[in-house]
């Protein structure tokens, strides 16, 4: 099998976990995301999925997500450290300075690797837009692998309503009105 290795690298609060579950809509393809964070031997889980599925990517917040396989695409988003550091801090329930201190090694070492691997740099801001989430999607997979617009496209609003449900309604309802229309 010739296989596909990508890497989706981000700072935390960056939405490696979405992008991680997008491309788990590969026929094909698996994701995994942050896998060192509960896999022991996680620098042969990619070898393993490697003999299983033709795409294999990691998402995650450590620089070396594929366990030592060079990767033959890489994709980073990067988001501020004023906008990343307090949700992170929140989410795990870790001290704000402590996590503002680690913050441009983060970053730094995030940088080195988008650097050395060419990287798509996508800035968080872009992040949940169709077409940006198009050409991560071309970028990590290579041009043959259809793009799923519709599901991906639900996926964005389920990413919205977690955080603005009021907007989420608004755009779910324009998307339902538009796929119950007979298409021509």
């Amino acid at each position: 099998m010739n296989n596909r290795f990508f890497h989706i690298l981000g700072t935390p609060r960056s939405g490696t976990a979405f992008l991680a579950w997008m491309f788990n809509l590969v026929h094909e393809g698996y994701c995994t995301h942050d896998l060192a964070a509960d896999y022991y031997d996680w620098s042969n889980a990619h070898r393993e999925l490697a003999r299983r599925y033709r795409y294999v990517g990691a998402s995650s917040t450590y620089v070396n997500g594929l366990g030592g396989i060079a990767p033959d695409a890489v994709v980073y988003v990067e988001r501020r450290p004023e906008d990343f550091v307090p949700a992170t801090a929140e989410a795990l329930g870790l001290d704000l300075a402590a996590v503002a201190k680690e913050a441009p090694v983060w970053l730094e070492h995030n940088r080195r690797y988008a650097s050395k691997y060419e990287a798509l740099e996508v800035p968080f801001d872009e992040l949940f837009k169709l077409d940006t989430l198009r050409a991560i999607w071309s970028h990590a997979l290579g041009p043959s692998v259809q793009f799923p617009a519709d599901k991906v496209g639900y996926m964005i609003d389920f990413n919205i309503q977690r955080n603005n449900p009021a907007e989420a309604f608004t755009i779910s309802k324009e998307r339902r009105t538009w796929a119950l229309l007979p298409q021509v």
